[in-house]
């Protein structure tokens, strides 16, 4: 006579005769094991003023840099302000882009929609106002240091 163990089975995908009894096992498995949502993000906001007076509209961008793990984040600026709260950044040290754009009074085509329509709506024309050295040759830096931080900018 031979003698059952009493020690559970190893795991045996052969035992689920539907694909979808053994998906939904994995997924289970999967889940269970990922407890862990990932690193705190912090929220980040501020003012950008250029000469002395707030950017009406524009656009600042947080690339990780050195050590960081992040991943880029950015906000729109409105009236000087700006403030990326969802999906914010991980703490560390970013190199910070800003672009900052003018109305010229003219109207142009919206280059956004559809460009074969040669009836496109016309929208505020606006050209850049910062140097590349905001932007594209940035030396900008920011310490993201806590859950909520406070980043002004004077250029």
């Amino acid at each position: 006579m031979t003698e059952k163990s009493s020690t559970a089975a190893p795991f045996d995908p052969r035992r689920f005769k539907s694909p979808v009894a053994l998906s939904a096992v994995v997924i289970a498995a999967f889940a269970i094991g990922c407890g862990s949502s990932g690193p705190e993000l912090a929220k980040v906001h501020g003012r950008v003023t250029y000469r002395g007076k707030p950017i009406e509209q524009g656009t600042i961008v947080f690339f990780p840099m050195g050590e960081t793990k992040g991943r880029q984040a950015g906000a729109k600026i409105v009236n000087g302000e700006y403030a990326i709260n969802e999906n914010g950044l991980v703490m560390g040290t970013y190199r910070v882009e800003i672009q900052a754009y003018r109305k010229t009074g003219r109207k142009v085509p919206d280059v956004m929609g559809d460009v074969s329509n040669p009836n496109r709506p016309l929208v505020d024309e606006t050209i850049p106002i910062l140097p590349v050295t905001f932007n594209l040759e940035s030396q900008l830096t920011a310490d993201i240091t806590s859950s909520d931080n406070t980043k002004d900018f004077d250029l």
